[in-house]
């Protein structure tokens, strides 16, 4: 990302009714959508541009939006026998 502007880093954290720690979440990012077509697009498809966006290894991403895609359907098929 090219500008503070585009994205957002926070720490959250989450107490209980007696003020114990029950999530403590450090740099979490929220990243601007220039493109908001893609607010409607597959988690496939926009973690791939998530990825590339952000410098990261997109031929990993791939492989991984391959390999989970492939076993999303056997899956399917597995639900489909069972019932």
């Amino acid at each position: 990302m090219s500008t503070a502007k585009e994205f957002a880093v926070f720490d959250i954290t989450i107490l209980d009714e007696e003020g114990r720690v029950v999530v403590d979440i450090a740099e979490f990012i929220m990243i601007r959508v220039r493109d908001k077509g893609l607010l409607a697009a597959p988690t496939a498809v926009v973690s791939h541009v998530m990825v590339r966006e952000m410098g990261g290894d997109t031929g990993l991403a791939g492989a991984i939006i391959v390999g989970t895609t492939a076993a999303s359907l056997l899956t399917y098929l597995g639900w489909l026998a069972i019932l």
